[in-house]
C-alpha cells in the first residue's frame, strides 16, 4: 500500500511483480506437506502446492494496492480541493480589491465633480463680495447670502456621497441629481456666470437614475470648468432627448475676465469617463464659431456604436 501511494505505471508494475514473486518462492518454502518441506514434494504435486499461495498472493497483492491507489487518489483530491479553495480565496480577495479601486475612482470623481463646481462659486462670490464691501454694501451682502447657500448646497451633497458607503442605505432627505435638478445648478450659476441660457427638448423623466446623474455631473462639471477658465463669459446649457440617447452640449464663449490656474486638469477626464462609463461618447474642445464645446451622447439603454 505504501509502495502504491508513492509510485505509479510501470514502476509499480515492476515492484508488484517482484513482490508478488518473492511471497510466492518464500511461501512454498516454508509451507509443509504430509510432513514434508517443498524439497521433498514430488515434481508432480508442484504446480498444486504452487498455484494456491500464488493465487492468495496475486489478490491480496492486488487489493492491498488498488487500496492504496483510492488512498493516493483521495489525498489528491484534497490537495486539488484545498489549492482550489485557496484560488477562490484569491480570486475573491482580488475582485474585492479591484472593486473597493472602482469604488474610490468613482467617490473621488463624486468628490471632485461636487466639491469642484459648488467651492469655485464660493470663491467667485467671496471675491466680487469683497469688492463691493465698502462701495456697496447691500450687493456685497447679497453675495455673502449666495456664499452660504452655496456651501449649504455642496455639505448636502458632499453627505450624500459619503451615505453611499453605508452599505448602500439611502437618504430621503438627499436624493440622486437628476435631469430636473440641471435647473436649479444653472439658477445657481446665474450670479456668476454673465449670461448663461438652459433649453430641453424632450422627455427625461422617465430615464433612468444613472443616465439623469451622468447628464446632471457632467453639466455641473462643465459649468464649473466655465468658472474656472472662463469667467465672464456667455454659456448655453442644451439636452435633448434623442432616438435612444440623450445628447448634452455645454457651450461658452471665450470670457474676457482672467481664468483661474487652480485644479488638476480631471474635469475633462472625469466626464469622459462617466460618459463612457454609460456606453456613450463625450468630445470637449473648440468648435468653428471659436467657442468651446462639451458634447456628450448618453445612452438610454445598451452601448452606441460611434
Amino acid at each position: 500500500m505504501a509502495v502504491s501511494i508513492r509510485v505509479s505505471g510501470m514502476r509499480l508494475v515492476g515492484l508488484l511483480v517482484l513482490g508478488m514473486a518473492m511471497d510466492v518462492i518464500l511461501a512454498m518454502y516454508l509451507t509443509e506437506r504430509d510432513g514434508l518441506t517443498v524439497a521433498e514434494v514430488q515434481v508432480g504435486e508442484l504446480p498444486h502446492l504452487f498455484l494456491e499461495p500464488a493465487a492468495n498472493t496475486v489478490t491480496s497483492f492486488l487489493v492491498v494496492a488498488a487500496m492504496g491507489k483510492i488512498v493516493a487518489r483521495l489525498r489528491k483530491q484534497a490537495v486539488e480541493n484545498s489549492q482550489a479553495v485557496a484560488d477562490l480565496h484569491r480570486d475573491r480577495e482580488r475582485k474585492i480589491a479591484n472593486a473597493v479601486v472602482a469604488e474610490r475612482q468613482d467617490m473621488a470623481r463624486e468628490l471632485h465633480d461636487v466639491a469642484a463646481h459648488h467651492m469655485t462659486g464660493m470663491i467667485i462670490q467671496a471675491r466680487a463680495a469683497d469688492k463691493f464691501f465698502s462701495s456697496n454694501p447691500e450687493q456685497a451682502q447679497a453675495l455673502l447670502g449666495g456664499v452660504i447657500e452655496q456651501g449649504q448646497r455642496a455639505l448636502n451633497s458632499l453627505r450624500q456621497i459619503v451615505g453611499i458607503l453605508r452599505l448602500g442605505e439611502e437618504d430621503p432627505d438627499f436624493p440622486t441629481p437628476m435631469v430636473s435638478d440641471i435647473d436649479e445648478l444653472v439658477d445657481d450659476c446665474r450670479r456668476t456666470i454673465s449670461s448663461i441660457s438652459l433649453e430641453k427638448v424632450g422627455r427625461f423623466d422617465d430615464l433612468d437614475s444613472g443616465v439623469q446623474l451622468t447628464c446632471y455631473r457632467i453639466v455641473q462639471e462643465a459649468l464649473s470648468n466655465v468658472l474656472r477658465h472662463a469667467p465672464g463669459s456667455e454659456s448655453k446649457v442644451c439636452l435633448s432627448r434623442e432616438a435612444g440617447a440623450v445628447r448634452v452640449r455645454v457651450i461658452n464663449t471665450l470670457g474676457n475676465a482672467r481664468p483661474s490656474s487652480d485644479g488638476q486638469n480631471l474635469g475633462i477626464v472625469g466626464m469622459r469617463e462617466r460618459a463612457t462609463l454609460m456606453g456613450g461618447q463625450l468630445d470637449a474642445g473648440p468648435n468653428s464659431e471659436g467657442e468651446w464645446a462639451v458634447q456628450a451622447l448618453v445612452p438610454v439603454n445598451g452601448r452606441i456604436n460611434a
